[in-house]
C-alpha cells in the first residue's frame, strides 16, 4: 500500500521498534513514518507522518483494522468529526458516554438497541444525534447479551 505523506512529519530510524510504514523517495528514503514495538501483551504503534489523500484514509483504515483486530476489539462505530465514544461496564450493563465537543452536533452508530439513560427513551441500532455541546449516556444490552449475539 502506498499514500503520500502530508502536514506534520517524523521520521524514525526504527532501532528497537520495528519499521512498518516506510519513506519511498525523497530525501530520507527507507526511514519509517510508522513503527511498531511489542510491549507486554500488545504494541506500541507510532505514527511519525500523516499519509494524505484517500490512499491515505484506505491506508491508516487498514492500520487501525489490523491492531484492533489483534487487540481483540469487538465493538465498533462509527463516529462523525468532534464527537466521542466513551464506553463504560456498569455491573453486567455496557453504557456509552457520548459528547459533542466540536459545536456542530453530531452523530453515532448504535450497534445494537439500548436505551437513553437521561430522557428514558429507547433507541433503536443504527445512527443517534447528538447536540452541539451536547451529551448522551446510553445503555446498550448487557455485555453477555452482546457477546452471545456476535459470536452466533
Amino acid at each position: 500500500m502506498e499514500a503520500p505523506l502530508a502536514m506534520w512529519g517524523n521520521l524514525f530510524e526504527a532501532v528497537e521498534a520495528k519499521g512498518i510504514g516506510h519513506v519511498r523517495g525523497g530525501l530520507t528514503p527507507g526511514l519509517a513514518f510508522l513503527t511498531e514495538r511489542s510491549y507486554g501483551k500488545g504494541a506500541i504503534v507510532m505514527l511519525g507522518a500523516m499519509p494524505a489523500g484517500d490512499e491515505g484514509e484506505l491506508l491508516l483504515r487498514h492500520v487501525v483494522d489490523h491492531y484492533a483486530e489483534a487487540a481483540g476489539v469487538t465493538m465498533r462505530t462509527d463516529v462523525s468529526e468532534g464527537t466521542i465514544v466513551a464506553p463504560r461496564r456498569y455491573g453486567n450493563d455496557l453504557l456509552w458516554v457520548i459528547v459533542n465537543m466540536n459545536g456542530r452536533g453530531g452523530t453515532v452508530t448504535l450497534p445494537t438497541t439500548g436505551n437513553d439513560l437521561l430522557t428514558g427513551a429507547r433507541l433503536d441500532r443504527g445512527p443517534i444525534s447528538v447536540e452541539p455541546f451536547g451529551y448522551r449516556v446510553i445503555q446498550l444490552l448487557s455485555v453477555q447479551q452482546y457477546v452471545r449475539r456476535v459470536l452466533r
